[in-house]
């Protein structure tokens, strides 16, 4: 995940620079947007912040971290109150998602030493500083936990077995509301979209509501193993 978002980091930075320069006739371009961070770990049903300190450590050596809840509220937004960390450069940015996936929990598998037994969701929100009535921007990077098969998890014990079938079926309502938001836009009619069912789609409400004000778009990457099973 660090390498996508070490390109994406410094491609977003260098476009704000040009934008700016342009926009401020080159005069202290570099403080024309405001860039604030939040990053969230999602494991099952269970939601933490992944940039918030805490000395609390499980017996897997895991930090212990307080449950984050995800509703929406009565203005009909999805909005868990994470901490919020203003970077001015990609170097800042860079540091505090290193430091953020350090956080992250993980644990051994049959195939792996070390797996993300979670989702991991980074939102950099950018707003104009010169341009008050500008619509803020956000960009939204997803690390989803890998889909498990019984024959992979069938040495986890309960618990593990417990936040892999939730997983699983996070993954499986995310694919659906990909294909009813594909399907809306091939067909130019209205179809439901299920994203209120999980609370990884509730975090991706922006993408998949239709009635949101601002337009968005969606990028898939997989990584796919060339060796058979």
């Amino acid at each position: 995940m660090e390498g996508i978002e070490s390109r994406i980091v410094q491609d977003l930075f260098d476009a704000a620079r040009v934008v700016g320069n342009r926009l401020s006739y080159g005069q202290n371009e570099a403080d024309f947007f405001k860039f604030s961070v939040t990053f969230l770990e999602l494991l099952g049903k269970h939601a933490t912040d992944l940039v918030e300190p805490s000395d609390k450590v499980d017996a897997s050596g895991n930090i212990v971290r307080r449950d984050v809840a995800i509703h929406e509220d009565k203005a009909g937004n999805v909005r868990p109150r994470l901490i919020s960390t203003i970077v001015r450069t990609s170097t800042e940015l860079e540091e505090l998602i290193t430091s953020s996936l350090s956080h992250r929990r993980t644990s051994a598998t049959l195939r792996n030493a070390a797996s993300s037994r979670s989702h991991a969701v980074l939102t950099i929100h950018i707003k104009s500083k010169s341009l008050p009535y500008a619509e803020d921007g956000r960009l939204i990077l997803v690390d989803l936990a890998g889909s498990e098969r019984y024959e992979d998890s069938k040495a986890h014990d309960k618990q593990r077995m417990k936040e892999s079938r939730e997983n699983n079926e996070s993954l499986m309502n995310l694919k659906e509301s990909v294909r009813a938001k594909a399907k809306m836009a091939a067909e130019d009619g209205f179809v439901h979209i299920p994203w209120r069912s999980n609370k990884l789609t509730m975090l991706l409400k922006p993408i998949f509501d239709v009635k949101s004000r601002q337009p968005s778009k969606a990028v898939i990457i997989a990584h796919v193993s060339t060796h058979p099973r």
